[in-house]
């Protein structure tokens, strides 16, 4: 969940979400690399203003995080030095949170704005051979075409015999 700028307008939605039984996720506040890899501090600040923003919304506890970019990112080296994720997930593990990756990646957010049916096909290609798959996907305006993407995708994980779980769900 990212919570900065125009954002900060969805983020009632958290609470139906919530009662739903989904499970948020902390990602950044800013999510702007530039600021939150310059050192174990700015990212953790980071964090703590995401989830002073989310707090109304009964998510600021979540103990579900994914770094901008990923675990095992490069460009926050550009900024943080070659062992910032290092140091960052040592402290995620001694701050109780359980860091979350994708396996599968819907190829949404690579720099142009793919159709539907890219992003459908992106995502089914990329399963492979996972029995089990995190999904990176985006909704943001450059990246519209997501949405329109998914009924055809939760779709087809179904007909494959997949099954819908919470990420903590995955871990126990």
């Amino acid at each position: 969940m990212i919570a900065d700028g125009n954002n900060d307008k969805y983020l009632p939605i958290l609470t139906r979400l919530v009662s739903e039984g989904n499970e948020i996720g902390l990602h950044s506040c800013t999510h702007n690399y530039s600021k939150i890899y310059t050192g174990d501090n700015s990212f953790w600040e980071d964090i703590d203003m995401l989830k002073e923003k989310l707090e109304p919304y009964g998510c600021a506890d979540s103990k579900l995080l994914r770094f901008p970019g990923g675990s095992s990112n490069t460009v926050s080296r550009k900024y943080g030095g070659s062992g910032i994720m290092y140091t960052l997930e040592k402290e995620a593990a001694e701050k109780g949170y359980t860091v979350v990756d994708w396996n599968v990646c819907s190829d949404d957010a690579a720099g142009r704005k793919p159709s539907a049916n890219e992003v459908y096909n992106h995502t089914i290609e990329d399963v492979g051979k996972h029995t089990q798959c995190i999904v990176l996907m985006h909704d943001t305006k450059a990246t519209g075409t997501t949405v329109d993407a998914l009924p055809a995708i939760i779709e087809w994980f179904k007909n494959a015999g997949f099954t819908f779980k919470t990420c903590s769900a995955l871990a126990s």
